[in-house]
């Protein structure tokens, strides 16, 4: 076999490893594009993902949430010197009667907050900054709560959404099938 045989199949390899499959078809949608992209980029993306209580959200919802939080996090490792910390760090778990979404990564520089919220570091500021600011939106749309902190170079974003009783009951039919 040949050196570009051998990629070829690395590569087909590569997108079928990073298919993801948490019973939530849109949070799969967004977490295999983020995942090709990160393995291009030399990032590694540790996933524990739970996507079947996500119901009660409408796809272009999550769409936003979640592309927002990803790109956001791929943004800043790349900008990591370090390639062994560029990592990014996700999971969506059920916690009792809340629904709990997290991503940690790596950063570096200086995170400036107003109101809770990281601001942007581009110079267009009239275009940009508007992902956390909608991921917050949403949030509250939802009765939930969402934080931001940083802990020496390690950024988190925690979201904790009460689960609507219909979301939970249908997630329960897709254990018992």
């Amino acid at each position: 076999m040949s050196k570009d045989e051998l990629l070829e199949i690395e590569n087909a390899v590569g997108i079928y490893d990073a298919k993801a499959n948490t019973g939530c078809d849109a949070l799969d949608v967004i977490l295999t594009e983020k995942s090709l992209q990160c393995r291009k980029n030399g990032i590694k993306l540790s996933c524990m993902a739970d996507g079947k209580y996500l119901n009660f959200m409408p796809p272009s919802e999550l769409y936003s949430l979640f592309g927002n939080m990803l790109s956001n996090a791929i943004e800043a490792v790349q900008k990591v010197d370090d390639i062994e910390r560029r990592i990014i760090a996700f999971t969506v778990r059920r916690l009792g009667d809340m629904l709990v979404i997290q991503i940690e990564n790596y950063f570096s520089g200086e995170i400036v907050f107003k109101d809770g919220l990281p601001q942007t570091v581009k110079k267009d500021r009239i275009n940009h900054g508007y992902g956390v600011k909608s991921m917050r939106m949403l949030t509250a749309k939802y009765g939930g709560d969402m934080s931001v902190d940083t802990d020496c170079d390690v950024y988190r974003l925690k979201i904790i959404l009460p689960l609507p009783e219909n979301s939970r009951k249908d997630a329960e039919l897709k254990d018992a099938v």
